[in-house]
């Protein structure tokens, strides 16, 4: 169990996102995919995830493959894309939460080779078609 609160991974959502709202490579996806009138409800489903993801707690409930993969169909997410994230995550959790930025970033890490998983064999699969 991890030693973050709350209000800790609140603050890393938030930060982290309003430094992907401005990266030259990322914002354009996710400006893209979330509209500027959902953003909150982006957020609210990420603190949702962080919190199961960290603190085990129940209430999320969203899909992220589903969605990942409804996007990557209309905008390019690559290793480059997955690899700026991440080091936008690193970044921010090293800020943020320096006492838990190596555990957030196991976490974060396997889901980024998940996703990227999962869409490059959806991804394949229409290739096969």
């Amino acid at each position: 169990m991890s030693d973050l609160t709350h209000q800790e991974i609140r603050l890393l959502v938030d930060q982290f996102y309003a430094e992907v709202r401005q990266d030259a490579l990322l914002a354009p996806i996710f400006n893209q995919a979330i509209a500027p009138d959902a953003w909150q409800d982006h957020l609210d489903k990420m603190y949702a995830f962080w919190g199961m993801m960290m603190l085990k707690e129940s209430g999320y409930s969203g899909r992220p493959m589903p969605a990942h993969i409804k996007h990557a169909q209309t905008t390019p997410f690559t290793k480059v894309h997955f690899d700026r994230w991440l080091a936008l995550f690193d970044q921010t959790a090293q800020r943020v939460i320096p006492h838990s930025a190596a555990e957030v970033m196991v976490k974060a890490r396997r889901v980024a080779d998940s996703l990227q998983l999962g869409i490059q064999h959806y991804l394949s699969t229409l290739d096969q078609a």
